[in-house]
């Protein structure tokens, strides 16, 4: 069967770039929409709001995506400071919040490889060219799947940083050596005050989940295995 006209793409035209991603979501996104639409609105929402703030004074390319999003940087000192922007705004969002059905956690994992942004493929077929502002919320990578599947293995609150990137970085620009990243490290002022109230929180949150995982779909088991992790991620506050 031929393939249609206008369904090509020159995959040779494109210049793929290694990049840091990060994936950085709400945590039981999927139950929390399937209970409440006004809920899963604000959660959602205030996670996008708080990546446009970190935008505003960080150069990153973001790319949302429902619940979640993926960032893309050259720079590993970019995406560092994006992640700790937004991971200290919704902390603050977080330990402030007094009524534990209006609670959200979020985490994340950090990738590095090459990638495609649809940016780079306006000269790959004539569509995707005349329909630039939905191409470039197009992104492909490896990257992309090793900061997503990572993340499974992240604290709440957390972000673990994938092998990709203790392995490799951009010239001049020594690897990260250590799994978790630790979003409070770079606010001397506040940061350890900050991340200590988080990891309080948390406890509560966790305490108030296991008396509620039928109407939260927050199985006992993950509700334990989540406050281990929190444990490990935070454990210079839980000595």
């Amino acid at each position: 069967m031929a393939v249609p006209a206008g369904i090509y793409f020159d995959a040779s035209k494109l210049s793929p770039s290694p990049e840091y991603v990060c994936w950085i979501d709400v945590m039981g996104s999927e139950s929390i929409m399937l209970r409440s639409l006004k809920t899963a609105s604000n959660f959602v929402m205030k996670l996008h709001i708080a990546a446009l703030t970190a935008c505003e004074e960080i150069e990153v390319d973001v790319f949302p995506v429902i619940d979640g999003m993926y960032v893309c940087s050259p720079s590993q000192r970019s995406i560092l400071d994006f992640i700790d922007s937004v991971y200290s705004q919704l902390a603050d969002v977080f330990v402030n919040e007094t009524e534990p059905y209006k609670t959200f956690v979020i985490r994340g994992g950090l990738a590095y490889g090459p990638i495609v942004k649809g940016s780079q493929a306006f000269e790959c077929n004539e569509k995707l060219a005349d329909c630039k502002d939905y191409t470039r919320r197009i992104l492909v990578g490896p990257a992309l799947t090793q900061a997503f599947r990572i993340e499974e293995k992240s604290s709440p609150f957390g972000l673990v940083i994938h092998e990709s990137v203790r392995t490799f970085a951009p010239e001049g620009t020594n690897t990260l050596s250590m799994t978790f990243w630790k979003w409070w490290i770079s606010d001397r002022a506040n940061g350890n005050n900050k991340a200590r109230q988080v990891y309080e929180h948390l406890n509560q949150y966790f305490d108030w989940c296991l008396k509620h995982t039928v109407e939260l779909s927050y199985p006992e088991d993950k509700i334990k295995k989540h406050r281990e992790l929190s444990k490990e991620y935070f454990s210079e506050f839980n000595e």
